[in-house]
């Protein structure tokens, strides 16, 4: 029981990571290619 509530854990965590990464690749500011290194986190 408790894996299955870290990897929910970890999942919300990633799910997070991926819309903030989203709306950041979404703002027109953000016309910087993202390096290589800030991908591999």
């Amino acid at each position: 029981v408790r894996e299955k509530q870290e990897l929910q854990k970890k999942q919300k965590t990633l799910d997070i990571i991926r819309q903030n990464f989203t709306s950041l690749l979404n703002a027109p500011e953000m016309q910087v290619p993202v390096s290589g290194k800030e991908l591999a986190l």
